[in-house]
């Protein structure tokens, strides 16, 4: 099946290379982009406690590429093939029906597989009409419930029919997404799904993007019925040298049987001075059982990826802006607290840290990013970040700060 899986891919692959030499002469029914980027990563000391190793560090590298195929005025076909890999990661690769063998994809004859990030069909109805059917990414917003984590080597996808309705003021989008399908080889306890309507209008100049959205994340197989509905609003527009974002979620997470009203508010106020640069402070505060979904999580709360919206208050001071044309910086600092000490803090995975307690204080974060734009082609970034624990960490986890540093270089085509 790992053999017949690699032929399919290669076939695909081959495919597209001819597609491409046709497209040059076809150029206005085919079009492609992508990208390209290696990263190193070294993480220290993530679980604050001084009495345990948990260095890492590691390069990883992604390569995609975008294609998209215009069948006619209606028909559009997107398929982005990736591949994405840490390096000398080693791969188990199955040899029977219920084993499988660790081997090597670096320096041997074996080699990490190519995968599909995103694959699917649109058709034009009319000019404000249509409908995609396939795997795709979801970016709502500002991608703090629905987003395609653009930081991670593999990213998020879904499985999904969409509906897509234009209009002069704004737009409508409605979807459903399988996120797990339990009767595909025999009867199953039930699926677990993603529905959601999102709304998008230009009211004013001073309200440049307002969006109103419902969604459902729903779990047929889980006999307590540990579901989330999840409605909400988003105002972001800049207003002269000023900009603002404001987003709300309320939603109504069903946990361990029992129905729960949950919040989330995330507010943000910038100012650009002199052209180029910007200062701005944000708001964020979760209760205590809210459902985070599919956010985006890289571009919140902190680029050291520890902590997840649920349980969580605190503010963001930055600034950002260009020290030449090529050069660009970025300064955040973050300060976490709990925003009930009946429930513990969580990782961006959901894991808790610890136990309740009675401290609220969790950690502050100050992240640095420098950006260097070599070439119209190439880009080079560096990231430090650097966590100091609080007194809820230092109870539950430890006392040590955490460190991670990054460097990337990415191209874009």
């Amino acid at each position: 099946m790992h053999h017949l899986r690699k032929s399919i891919i290669s076939i695909i692959v081959l495919s597209s290379c001819i597609l491409f030499n046709f497209a040059k002469a076809e150029s206005s029914n085919f079009q492609i982009k992508g990208s390209a980027r290696a990263r190193v990563e070294v993480r220290n000391n993530s679980d604050f406690n001084k009495n345990v190793s948990d260095y890492t560090d590691f390069t990883g590298s992604r390569f995609r590429l975008d294609m998209s195929f215009k069948q006619s005025e209606k028909t559009i076909v997107f398929f982005q093939p990736q591949f994405t890999k840490i390096w000398g990661q080693t791969e188990f690769v199955p040899n029977g029906t219920s084993s499988s063998t660790e081997k090597e994809t670096s320096g041997v004859l074996n080699d990490t597989s190519l995968d599909v990030h995103q694959a699917y069909l649109k058709y034009n109805f009319n000019d404000n009409f249509a409908f995609t059917a396939g795997r795709k990414e979801l970016n709502y917003g500002d991608q703090l419930l629905l987003g395609g984590v653009g930081w991670s080597n593999q990213g998020r996808s879904f499985d999904l029919i969409q509906f897509h309705q234009k209009w002069d003021l704004g737009s409508l989008e409605i979807m459903y997404s399988t996120l797990r399908d339990n009767n595909v080889s025999k009867a199953g306890a039930g699926d677990k799904s993603l529905i959601g309507i999102y709304s998008s209008f230009q009211i004013s100049d001073e309200i440049k993007e307002f969006d109103i959205y419902a969604l459902r994340k729903n779990d047929a197989s889980d006999m307590l019925g540990n579901n989330t509905t999840a409605y909400g609003f988003r105002f972001k527009s800049p207003i002269f040298d000023w900009d603002y974002r404001l987003e709300a979620t309320f939603e109504k997470v069903k946990v361990a049987g029992s129905d729960e009203d949950e919040l989330q508010v995330d507010v943000e106020l910038g100012y650009r001075f002199f052209g180029r640069h910007r200062l701005s402070i944000e708001y964020f505060s979760a209760s205590e059982n809210y459902d985070q979904l599919f956010p985006t999580g890289h571009k919140w709360l902190g680029y050291a990826d520890l902590f997840s919206r649920k349980n969580i208050k605190g503010f963001r001071v930055g600034f950002s802006g260009k020290v030449t044309d090529s050069f660009k910086i970025s300064l955040d600092h973050h300060q976490f607290e709990r925003t009930s000490n009946n429930a513990p803090s969580y990782n961006f995975s959901g894991a808790p840290y610890g136990t309740s307690g009675i401290q609220s204080a969790i950690a502050n974060e100050i992240d640095l990013v420098l950006s260097y734009l070599f070439s119209e082609e190439l880009t080079f970034e560096i990231g430090v970040s650097q966590v100091w624990p609080e007194e809820y960490l230092k109870d539950n986890s430890g006392s040590k700060q955490m460190q991670f540093y990054y460097f990337q270089a990415g191209s874009y085509f």
